[in-house]
């Protein structure tokens, strides 16, 4: 499994960075989508853990080729469709093929595959912190080499779901916070650092002091990046 970051794009200084998986035979898919995305294939695969603005305004940035394949649980397409609704634009432009992930209600976790990549196997995990569905955590693994990946909110590390993500972050070789948490509470590092994880990723920083992660052997992504598992 390959991971990508991109951490620039058409406006560096304001874009977040942003994940992208492949299981190594360079097609790829995006995990959510930051303002300034951009496609870079013959097609646009997301897979949205979230509905926070940051997470999905990239949306809009894909809408000139084929359509958008995009995962996403039930409150989230609710969400996109009625609230934030980016879905009925992009149907005007791209299209969406919309593919949902089974999570929501008294259920939360479940096993999805993304038609692109079919070696690869992702569940979704309820972070609990909001309804079921509305936010998620990501464990993929890689059929063929057995690489382990999770990805996960950094506000989710700071909430009550952290137990039961631990398991998960235990097992994967690479464990991925999109972003660290608001506020100055580093309770969630410490409870990081007991993860024996080989690696841990922190895309974004938030505005924070870097040398704090990486003292806690958090990486911090550095602008674009790829690596393999």
């Amino acid at each position: 499994m390959k991971l990508r970051v991109n951490g620039g794009g058409r406006d560096q200084a304001q874009r977040m960075p942003s994940l992208m998986l492949s299981p190594g035979d360079d097609v790829w898919c995006r995990v959510d989508a930051v303002r300034g995305a951009v496609r870079d294939d013959d097609g646009a695969t997301v897979v949205l853990t979230g509905m926070p603005r940051e997470q999905v305004s990239g949306l809009l940035d894909l809408r000139d080729g084929a359509p958008i394949d995009l995962y996403a649980t039930p409150a989230v397409f609710e969400h996109l469709t009625l609230t934030l609704p980016v879905l009925p634009v992009l149907q005007q432009f791209c299209g969406v093929q919309w593919h949902l992930i089974p999570l929501g209600g008294e259920r939360h976790a479940a096993d999805f595959t993304v038609e692109r990549l079919p070696t690869l196997a992702f569940t979704a995990l309820s972070t609990g912190e909001a309804a079921a569905g509305e936010r998620i955590a990501l464990a993929v693994r890689d059929e063929r080499s057995r690489s382990r990946l999770f990805v996960v909110h950094g506000d989710s590390l700071d909430s009550a779901a952290f137990d039961s993500m631990l398991d998960w972050m235990r097992d994967a070789d690479c464990v991925v916070i999109d972003r660290a948490p608001h506020g100055a509470n580093t309770r969630w590092l410490d409870r990081l650092a007991g993860v024996a994880s080989p690696r841990k990723l922190l895309l974004d920083a938030n505005g924070s002091d870097r040398s704090l992660y990486t003292a806690c052997g958090i990486e911090c992504a550095q602008g674009a990046m790829e690596f393999e598992l």
